[in-house]
């Protein structure tokens, strides 16, 4: 008699206990919540809903949207997990999660809940194309040709399918095919800007011609993005083309003056045409910008030595191996000047 009554204590401190967890548990979830709700007064509105309505799985997507939005992705998960407990019919729920899941780079559970959408609904050409960029994210190539195969014989005039592929070619090596795979986007979509972009960058690593066309396309579709134009300046700069680089450069070093490289390039276009006054100005520019990129010290001091201006060039030398350790070029500038075998 007395272990049954000391057994029923124990279990009725049991339940007592897992009560007072349970309970701090949510009033910290309350907290939490209310304090965010001064961000975004709507997770305010949301969260009362949910307590009148806890089996609304719509409140949940609501609420877990607004957290994705904000970029507090552990909420999100937790809110859009919930929905999917209460309803595992509603796609939008697992297109959600996984979206959530892709942000935090939980790649391989964003498969497995767009897979679940996919079987859902396999006419969806969206869901395919998610589960594509996905798994190309993971290199799981046949993946990827599955669900973009699977898109081409939902609608051949998709070009996303042949993008997605032709990069899967140019990641395995196999150039000519993805040349001939972008091809196709471009057929498809005259204004593909990342396939015209992918065609214009393999065929400048061919030094094949159409690059230059292909780059020109991708910037006529969109001349605000500074990869399209740098890829042209780079590429007018390795074919010799140096009046069409400098042009190029100038342009997008007036629209992009926090990027230290076209300055950079430009500087070294000026000191290989020996304009040394000009090339010195770029590559301080650069340190000014950058100021822990040994090679623009490095080219610095190189002007300074045409310059003849001795201890500046030490200094630019000197501070060029302090960034990098291990930079032959500059140790041998700066064993000459001072003199060192």
């Amino acid at each position: 008699m007395r272990y049954s009554l000391l057994f029923c204590f124990m279990a009725l401190a049991a339940v007592s206990f897992n009560a007072c967890t349970n309970s701090d548990k949510q009033a910290k979830i309350k907290a939490h919540i209310d304090s965010l709700s001064r961000l975004n007064p709507d997770l305010g509105r949301y969260s009362v809903e949910i307590e009148k309505s806890p089996n609304n799985a719509d409140l949940y997507l609501s609420r877990g949207t607004i957290f994705y939005q904000m970029d507090l992705l552990d909420d999100a998960a937790k809110d859009l997990y919930k929905a999917i407990q209460l309803d595992s019919t509603n796609i939008s729920y697992y297109l959600t999660f996984a979206d959530i899941n892709v942000k935090a780079r939980y790649l391989k559970v964003a498969v497995t809940y767009l897979k679940k959408a996919e079987k859902m609904d396999p006419q969806n050409k969206e869901i395919a194309i998610k589960l594509a960029k996905v798994n190309l994210y993971l290199k799981e190539y046949t993946a990827v040709m599955e669900e973009t195969n699977r898109v081409i014989g939902l609608d051949k005039t998709d070009e996303r399918s042949y993008l997605l592929q032709g990069i899967v070619y140019k990641e395995k090596g196999d150039t000519t095919q993805a040349i001939r795979t972008f091809q196709i986007a471009v057929d498809n979509n005259p204004e593909s800007y990342d396939a015209y972009m992918q065609l214009g960058l393999l065929c400048a690593a061919k030094h094949d011609a159409k690059a230059e066309k292909y780059l020109i396309n991708a910037i006529r579709i969109d001349s605000l993005r500074y990869e399209g134009v740098y890829a042209l300046a780079m590429y007018y700069q390795e074919h010799k083309q140096i009046r069409k680089a400098i042009d190029v450069y100038r342009n997008l070093i007036v629209r992009n003056p926090q990027e230290p490289q076209p300055i950079y390039n430009l500087g070294y276009i000026y000191y290989q045409l020996d304009s040394i006054k000009m090339a010195y100005n770029h590559f301080t520019l650069v340190i000014q910008t950058s100021p822990l990129n040994a090679d623009a010290y490095y080219m610095r001091g190189l002007c300074n030595v045409k310059r003849k201006i001795r201890n500046e060039a030490i200094s630019d030398f000197t501070q060029a191996l302090r960034i990098r350790e291990d930079f032959p070029e500059a140790r041998k500038e700066l064993d000459q000047l001072q003199g060192n075998k």
